[in-house]
């Protein structure tokens, strides 16, 4: 808990900073935003229905990491599980993948015209 002294160089302190004269910030000029499209990819699902849904209903998307979380297949067990043992937290926020409704289908992207786009882009 705070003592009164620190407190009170504390308020000085803020009174200082809050009295400071800083310059106005700079005007912006009014511009019109269109907004094309609303997507979400999150913890909680994909897509704003999905994603609103879980939310109000109380869930999380925050959880233990699993081996399977890591998509390490490829590699034999022991790598796995080598490298599940290195990580410093074992908690993380996984967006869910698949084909259902409210997952994250990579295929989808990876075959639209924005990848394409994205891909062309970096290849310049």
């Amino acid at each position: 808990m705070p003592t009164m002294r620190s407190r009170k160089l504390f308020n000085s302190f803020y009174r200082t900073i809050s009295s400071s004269s800083f310059p106005p910030p700079p005007v912006v000029s009014s511009r019109i935003v269109v907004v094309t499209g609303l997507g979400m990819v999150t913890p909680l699902g994909c897509g704003v229905d999905t994603t609103w849904k879980r939310l109000v209903g109380g869930e999380c998307g925050v959880g233990a990491l699993s081996l399977e979380d890591l998509k390490m297949n490829a590699f034999d067990r022991e790598t796995q599980l080598s490298t599940f043992d290195q990580l410093t937290s074992k908690v993380a926020a996984v967006v869910p993948t698949g084909t259902n409704p409210g997952e994250f289908d990579h295929q989808i992207w990876l075959n639209s015209k924005y990848c394409d786009i994205s891909l062309r882009t970096i290849d310049q």
